[in-house]
C-alpha cells in the first residue's frame, strides 16, 4: 500500500469514525425527541440543519482532496527520500 492509499484510508477512517459516533448520538436522541419539550425540539431542528451541513462538508472535503492526493503523495515521498538519505549519511558517519 502506498502512502497515498494510507493517507486516504486514515482520513476516511477518522471521518467515518466521527460520523459513526455522531450518527449514533443522533439516532439515540431522535428516538427520544417525541417526549421532548418544544425548546428541545427547536434545538434539535437547529442541530439537524448543522448535521446536514456537516454531512455536505464531509462529501465536499472528500471530493476536494481527491485531485490533490497525488501532489501530497509526491511531496511526502520526496521528504521521505530526503530523510532516508540523511539517516543513511549519519549512520555511515557513525561507523
Amino acid at each position: 500500500m502506498g502512502i497515498r492509499d494510507y493517507l486516504e484510508e486514515e482520513l476516511d477512517e477518522k471521518i467515518e469514525d466521527r460520523i459513526d459516533v455522531l450518527r449514533t448520538q443522533r439516532d439515540e436522541l431522535n428516538v427520544q425527541m417525541h417526549l421532548a419539550s418544544m425548546e428541545l425540539r427547536d434545538e434539535w431542528d437547529k442541530l439537524e440543519h448543522k448535521w446536514a451541513h456537516y454531512s455536505d462538508r464531509v462529501r465536499e472535503l472528500n471530493a476536494a482532496l481527491e485531485p490533490t492526493m497525488g501532489d501530497i503523495h509526491s511531496s511526502l515521498a520526496m521528504l521521505g527520500d530526503e530523510l532516508s538519505e540523511g539517516y543513511k549519511k549519519i549512520k555511515n558517519a557513525l561507523r
